[in-house]
Formats: C-alpha cells, sequence, structure tokens
C-alpha cells in the first residue's frame, strides 16, 4: 500500500496551525476543547496551549480545538494576565512576541 507522508508538525517554522497540521488537530479533537462546550470543529480554531509568543511550538501536542467564543475568552483572560505581570514589573518588556 502506498500512502503519502504529511508533515502535521511545524515547530517554531509557522506560528498557523494550517493544512495538515490543522487538519490532523481537527480529526483528533472533533470539538471545542474548552471543558463544558463541545461546540463542534466547523466552529472552531486550532490554539496553541503554550503560545507561540512564549516559545510554544506549533505542534500536534501543543495545539487544541477551540470554537471562536472560548478562544476570544483565552485571549482576553491571556491580556489580562500579561497586563497584571507589566504591572508588577515594568522593568520586564513581556510584549515583544519574537
Amino acid at each position: 500500500i502506498h500512502s503519502e507522508s504529511r508533515k502535521v508538525d511545524l515547530g517554531r517554522s509557522s506560528r498557523l496551525f494550517a493544512g495538515a497540521a490543522r487538519d490532523a488537530i481537527i480529526w483528533r479533537d472533533r470539538n471545542c476543547q474548552t471543558p463544558g462546550c463541545g461546540a463542534p470543529a466547523r466552529w472552531g480554531e486550532i490554539d496553541h496551549i503554550n503560545e507561540w509568543q512564549d516559545g510554544g511550538l506549533t505542534d500536534s501536542d501543543n495545539g487544541r480545538l477551540h470554537c471562536g467564543p472560548c478562544d476570544k475568552i483565552k485571549t482576553r483572560h491571556q491580556t489580562e494576565h500579561r497586563q497584571r505581570q507589566r504591572n508588577s514589573r515594568p522593568d520586564l518588556d513581556i510584549t515583544a512576541p519574537f
């Protein structure tokens, strides 16, 4: 049997989950992975568990499917957390994503 191998773990070469990397996570997760949500994959976005700007990899172990509303909630909480860090450590530059 001949099968074509497709790369799904992109490491730091790409910030976005696209192509086979995105498809693999959608196939694995099937629904929003936020506890209590379960929205279908067609509403979803692939998001980093450990954020790209914090050194997170774009790979299947670090990606989770979230629906748009749950992703916005997660992003808002992360933004608030970063703001608290910034306020407590003004000498620390935590805004540079790369």
